[in-house]
């Protein structure tokens, strides 16, 4: 495997090793939850989202608290707290797939309307695995049959973005490094 496939196996082994993490949180009352509460959320949307719906917000606080703000902000094509806006972006960015991977934001059907997301965690044959924030009062896991009904369709975040920070990083360190053997010499 390239370096670079790698880098994005790891990206996405975060963003799904994070999301696994979170499965059994559960809100406050009135949907207060640590998400929503987490400046960098506000500071993403430009208000805060408190005592609202939240699955959106948690997928996106995944890559946010993953790789920061700003490029956590651009793998998900802009980061909205709103389901239908945040599929759209992914359509938009020519990344909207019928077909699921592993790190995919997955977009669900509520009474005919995109109005839930979550984050696939894996796909076993014909089903896919995701981990949901704001489902039953907190974040859980659940299985689909990838043909179901109830999903829209899935958004591919820009994983080429985190494996391009990573590599800017380690060269970052390189140089820090060479640097440091030059000047002890």
């Amino acid at each position: 495997m390239g370096r670079k496939l790698m880098m994005i196996s790891e990206a996405i082994k975060k963003v799904v090793d994070l999301a696994v993490s979170q499965v059994g949180y559960k809100e406050a009352d009135n949907n207060y939850n640590k998400y929503a509460a987490d400046p960098r959320m506000t500071q993403a949307y430009g208000w805060d989202l408190q005592n609202q719906p939240w699955c959106a917000v948690f997928v996106n606080w995944l890559f946010i608290d993953s790789f920061g703000l700003d490029i956590g902000k651009q793998m998900t094509y802009g980061c909205s707290p709103s389901c239908f806006q945040q599929s759209l972006m992914y359509k938009n960015a020519d990344a909207w797939y019928d077909t699921p991977q592993t790190g995919d934001q997955a977009f669900f059907y509520v009474n005919g309307n995109i109005n839930h997301t979550g984050i696939v965690v894996d796909v076993k044959g014909s089903t896919v695995v995701t981990v949901e924030g704001n489902c039953s009062d907190g974040v859980c896991r659940n299985s689909y049959d990838v043909d179901s009904h109830y999903i829209a369709g899935f958004g591919r975040p820009n994983w080429n973005l985190a494996a391009n920070a990573e590599e800017t990083e380690i060269a970052r360190s390189e140089e820090r490094r060479v640097g440091k053997e030059c000047r002890s010499r």
